[in-house]
């Protein structure tokens, strides 16, 4: 049995991932090399010193706001150093 859309529902603009993941597809197709960070699946529990780590980061005030839009200098050397290591 076949459905047919509501009007409504063919006002509705095209979901953002699903476009992306059709771009993402043709790019490949013309044989440009993507490595996509936007998707994950776990398939395994989160090791438990990260939940405990994340558990006592979420007690700290300091982490109850948003962070800037710029960033912290703190987190931007991390991800210098943890490059130039990799």
């Amino acid at each position: 049995m076949e459905f047919q859309q509501s009007d409504v529902l063919k006002q509705l603009p095209t979901q953002f991932f699903a476009s992306l993941v059709q771009k993402v597809q043709k790019k490949v197709q013309e044989g440009a090399d993507i490595i996509n960070l936007g998707q994950g699946n776990p398939d395994q529990p989160t090791p438990a010193h990260i939940v405990k780590a994340m558990q006592e980061a979420v007690l700290k005030p300091e982490n109850h706001q948003y962070s800037s839009f710029r960033g912290t200098a703190k987190l931007k050397k991390a991800a210098a150093a943890f490059y130039d290591r990799e």
